[in-house]
């Protein structure tokens, strides 16, 4: 009788486990999708990665592309930098779990830009591409929205 308490009691035990452990895995995703959105702030300057500190990157459109799915991906937004070279990208479309660390989403500047608005970029062929990092939340008119940065730009030569 003692054998069958404790195959039963390891059957219970093994079976909270695996419940508990579902539910840590799914967790993030429960939390990822109380999200409305998502909105990425970053700087880019005129220097050969985009990266600053340089002269300001004026005037250039910046796409925010995020990937939905395996291999779809999407422009979800557009903004084009100011005069200080900041740009400031909210979208509600984005179609990918938000509330996670690394945003399956990148900002990319194509080129080459106008050698009036930046000789250091206006002889390149391709993009200045960078990944997007959640940095926290903030609660607007549109529900509460993931912020988001840049980790920094890099030159792609093919896109």
């Amino acid at each position: 009788m003692a054998a069958c308490n404790t195959a039963a009691a390891r059957f219970f035990l093994t079976a909270m486990v695996v419940v508990f452990a579902a539910a840590a895995a799914l967790a993030p995703l429960a939390e990822a999708q109380i999200f409305s959105g998502l909105t990425v702030s970053s700087r880019v300057c005129c220097t050969a990665t985009g990266n600053c500190p340089g002269k300001a990157l004026v005037r250039t459109v910046v796409k925010l592309n995020c990937t939905r799915g395996l291999f779809a991906t999407a422009t979800v937004g557009r903004r084009t930098t100011t005069s200080s070279g900041f740009f400031n990208i909210t979208s509600t479309t984005t179609g990918v779990p938000l509330g996670l660390a690394v945003v399956p989403c990148f900002a990319i500047i194509q080129l080459p830009v106008s050698a009036a608005i930046c000789p250091a970029l206006s002889t390149v062929s391709g993009a200045l591409t960078s990944a997007v990092v959640g940095v926290g939340s903030v609660y607007g008119k549109l529900g509460r929205l993931q912020n988001a940065t840049t980790l920094g730009f890099s030159l792609r030569t093919r896109i």
